[in-house]
C-alpha cells in the first residue's frame, strides 16, 4: 500500500514538472523569479546581445594561458573558452565528465560536497553549473543552426555531440518521503535548438561547467 502511494506521488510530481515547463511564469528559481522571456522556447534575436569582435581576449595566467584563436567573439585557449559577450569562461570540452549524470550528481561533481572536493580544471576550482539564463544565452550564439554542431565547428570539443545539459536552476517542485526530499524539477538547455525546459532531476543529462573569467 505504501509503495502504491509513493508511485502515485511520483506520478504527481512528474505531472507537476510538465505543467511547470508549459507555464514558465509559475517557475521560481531559489527565491528569485526567472525571466521567462529570456529562456522559453527556441532562440530569439531579441535575446542576443551584439558581439564585439574587437574585444581583446584577456591574459590567462593559469594552465590554459596560451591564446589559440578568436572566432565569433569567443577566445579559444588550450582547455577553456571565454565568451566576450558575457565574460564567462567555459570548458572547451563540453563533456569533460565523459558521461551523463542526474542533477544532484552534476552539482556534486562540479561544485563538490562534504565528501568530494570541487572540480579542478585548467588551474581553477571555482567552476559551477551555469544558470538556465547563462546556458540559454550561450546556446543562442548558434541560432538557426544545429547548435552542438556549430560549437563543434567553432572549436569546442563536443564528443558525440551531446545536446541536453543541466543548469543550476531549479523549478521548485519537490517530492518528499517524510522529511527526506526525493525528487524535484530542474532546468536544462538543449544544444540542438536552444530551447530550455524542465526535467525531473533523476534523469541523466550532460554537464558543462562555467565560471566568471575575471575571478581567480
Amino acid at each position: 500500500m505504501l509503495a502504491m502511494k509513493n508511485i502515485m506521488q511520483l506520478n504527481r510530481i512528474f505531472l507537476i514538472c510538465i505543467l511547470l515547463s508549459t507555464v514558465p511564469s509559475l517557475i521560481m528559481a531559489a527565491d528569485e523569479k526567472i525571466d521567462d522571456t529570456a529562456i522559453t522556447g527556441t532562440c530569439s534575436k531579441s535575446t542576443i546581445a551584439p558581439i564585439d569582435y574587437q574585444e581583446k581576449c584577456p591574459l590567462i595566467s593559469k594552465t590554459s594561458g596560451t591564446l589559440y584563436f578568436v572566432k565569433d567573439g569567443f577566445c579559444f585557449y588550450k582547455d577553456i573558452v571565454i565568451d566576450t559577450r558575457t565574460n564567462l569562461m567555459w570548458t572547451r570540452n563540453a563533456n569533460i565528465a565523459g558521461k551523463r549524470m542526474t542533477w544532484n550528481e552534476a552539482i556534486t561533481w562540479v561544485e563538490g560536497s562534504f565528501f568530494r572536493r570541487r572540480l579542478k580544471y585548467a588551474g581553477y576550482r571555482n567552476w559551477r553549473l551555469p544558470t538556465v539564463e547563462e546556458l540559454h544565452f550561450l546556446a543562442c550564439a548558434g541560432e538557426g543552426k544545429n547548435i552542438a554542431a556549430y560549437f563543434s565547428e567553432l572549436g569546442f570539443n563536443f564528443t558525440d555531440l551531446p545536446t541536453m545539459f543541466w543548469t543550476s536552476t531549479t523549478a521548485g517542485a519537490e517530492l518528499h518521503w517524510g522529511p527526506i526530499p526525493i525528487n524535484k524539477c530542474d532546468w536544462y538547455v538543449s544544444m540542438y535548438d536552444g530551447h530550455a525546459g524542465i526535467s525531473i532531476g533523476n534523469g541523466e543529462l550532460y554537464v558543462w561547467p562555467v565560471r566568471f573569467s575575471d575571478k581567480e
